[in-house]
């Protein structure tokens, strides 16, 4: 006897979206191509997205909680002094777990949608104010603290979306500098 088949889940659309969004922008985002590539029907789709709207929307959503709410939580929970919260999200970053093609894809987006536009200043806002608490709490005053989160911020997105003929061993050493020279002075 066959087993049925098992409904994808709201997350699991989510998260083909990001990727799909990420590989071919936001226009490859079309319903019936999503359900071919999954082999399920339209029914599988609007069981959890009443359009494709809400579907984008739930694709924001998921980029927010996974490469920001998810990363901060656990950097939380693992604890620790900010110097190491700050290092531990720096490594983090940039380990492959943030998909900079998606993060490009959204900002690429966020130019000409306001509903993506918001959810990047969301996004952006919440990882800089982790930064931010983090840099106050090695004793910076508010603007230095705020300089250093903005500009290790700005680290950590260039060097996921700037392409780089680079060994992997001189990346990780000249990582290693930049973060030294934006937070060991802290």
């Amino acid at each position: 006897m066959k087993k049925p088949k098992e409904r994808l889940s709201k997350e699991q659309w989510s998260a083909l979206g990001l990727k799909v969004l990420g590989q071919k922008g936001v226009g490859a985002l079309r319903i019936d191509e999503l359900c071919q590539k999954l082999k399920v029907t339209k029914g599988s789709f609007y069981w959890h997205f009443k359009g494709r709207a809400i579907f984008l929307s739930a694709i924001l959503d998921y980029w927010k909680k996974i490469a920001t709410l998810d990363i901060i939580e656990r950097i939380e929970i693992q604890g620790g002094s900010a110097k190491e919260k700050i290092s531990t999200l720096f490594e983090e970053a940039n380990s492959g777990v943030v998909d900079f093609s998606a993060e490009q894809a959204i900002r690429h987006w966020a130019r000409s949608n306001k509903p993506a536009a918001r959810a990047v200043l969301d996004v952006d806002e919440k990882r800089i104010n982790f930064l931010v608490e983090q840099f106050k709490a090695l004793k910076l005053n508010k603007l230095e603290a705020e300089t250093r989160a903005h500009l290790l911020y700005s680290l950590i997105i260039s060097e996921g979306v700037i392409y780089q003929r680079e060994k992997p061993a001189n990346r990780r050493q000249r990582l290693r500098r930049s973060f030294a020279a934006v937070v060991e002075e802290a």
